[in-house]
């Protein structure tokens, strides 16, 4: 449900506030948004996303002259994108000359483990999306481990246009129950990269106050994060301790 709250205010009074529903959906297991932008005329532009019953995921816009009553929602012209491919994050921005930029993230692919590549798209209208551009990427990442999501954008007095998103880094991990690890836990203690064959030495134990437990030491190939090897105290060959 969207909701909004309005006060007015004059002077140094404000009139009592003024709440309501502009819209409700409880059928979608995705929604996204809204962003609300103020028009030249001073009218609002509302923009959020939805999952519909066929799992495609559309933006729609609604407008409204005194942001209590909204006419009904309108689907953003996002054809040249895959409806069944999420659209999410929805942001406004209204250029000094009077156009419009609508920008949001855009799950390009979707990797054999379920990582997404997301890109930040926008498109952009001179009448308010009643019509618009086709949907352009403004961030070009081509790998699951780095993709951008979440835009904002804001123009400069002196015209120019500034874009942040977030930029999301994914991490390899590895711990006790992946394969070939060898040891009852998985805390390292101290790592050593070899560079030339591409491999990390982890070793895993307990090095605090009190006991002090050795698990394991770990060779990691660093070009497949797949261990080669492992070693504990009872392997052939041992590592001593």
């Amino acid at each position: 449900t969207v909701k909004y709250r309005k006060i007015t205010v004059t002077g140094v009074d404000a009139s009592p506030a003024v709440t309501g529903t502009i819209l409700t959906n409880d059928t979608a297991d995705f929604f996204t948004g809204p962003a609300v932008a103020t028009l030249a005329d001073d009218s609002y532009l509302m923009v959020y996303g939805a999952q519909d019953g066929d799992d495609h995921y559309h933006l729609y816009y609604r407008t409204s002259s005194d942001f209590v009553t909204w006419a009904a929602a309108v689907e953003v012209d996002l054809s040249a994108l895959t409806d069944a491919n999420r659209k999410a994050n929805p942001a406004l921005l209204v250029l000094s000359g009077g156009d419009l930029w609508l920008l949001f993230d855009y799950v390009e692919s979707i990797g054999p483990n379920g990582e997404e590549l997301t890109n930040v798209y926008y498109v952009t209208s001179s009448d308010n999306l009643a019509t618009n551009s086709t949907a352009t990427a403004l961030t070009t990442y081509t790998e699951y481990g780095e993709v951008a999501e979440h835009p904002a954008a804001a123009q400069s007095a002196a015209g120019t246009v500034y874009l942040a998103f977030d930029r999301l880094i994914s991490a390899l991990q590895m711990d006790k129950d992946s394969p070939g690890f060898c040891g009852a836990a998985s805390p390292i203690s101290n790592m050593h990269l070899d560079v030339t064959n591409q491999k990390l030495y982890a070793v895993s134990s307990v090095m605090g106050v009190g006991n002090k437990i050795f698990y394991c030491v770990s060779k990691i190939d660093l070009a497949t994060w797949t261990i080669d090897k492992c070693w504990t105290t009872s392997s052939s060959p041992a590592f001593p301790t």
